[in-house]
């Protein structure tokens, strides 16, 4: 794989766990109520949001990884009730994506990842990991006030 590609699923990787960084800090502004508050979107709130981006990043991560996860990732719908829980659950999976694009190299996007549900990984798949829940991500955003926090 060009160098070129390496960068830029490494920045893809930063860039998510950035975005992942500010969204969580705005949510933390928010009272546990009005983080559950029903809202009207695909997810019923901004809670719901947030853990299925959890959820999808642990099945798309548990994949690139070569784990078996597969479907059982969905067998709890909300894992982090709290802003505090989602937090350290989502830095972790990001932590998770930025080592395994680092530690790709040349041959890297070319191993195949086996889970249940998808049978194959190949190139795709880290921009796939990066880019599945962006637009969810935007909606949630668009709802929240202005954020300044620093990157992690």
């Amino acid at each position: 794989m060009p160098a070129s590609l390496l960068l830029s699923l490494r920045s893809m990787a930063y860039n998510n766990a950035w975005a992942n960084h500010r969204l969580l800090t705005a949510c933390g502004n928010l009272t546990q109520a009005e983080f559950e508050a029903t809202r009207t979107s695909f997810f019923p709130s901004i809670q719901a949001t947030l853990n299925h981006i959890l959820i999808v990043d642990w099945f798309y991560v548990d994949a690139l990884e070569g784990g078996t996860l597969g479907p059982a990732a969905w067998a709890n719908q909300l894992p982090c009730p709290t802003i505090a829980a989602l937090r350290a659950a989502q830095a972790a999976v990001d932590r998770r994506l930025i080592a395994w694009c680092n530690a790709l190299d040349e041959a890297g996007p070319d191993r195949i990842s086996k889970c249940i549900v998808a049978r194959e990984f190949k190139r795709s798949a880290p921009i796939v990991c990066c880019c599945t829940c962006s637009s969810i991500r935007c909606i949630t955003v668009a709802r929240l006030t202005q954020c300044s926090a620093a990157r992690p």
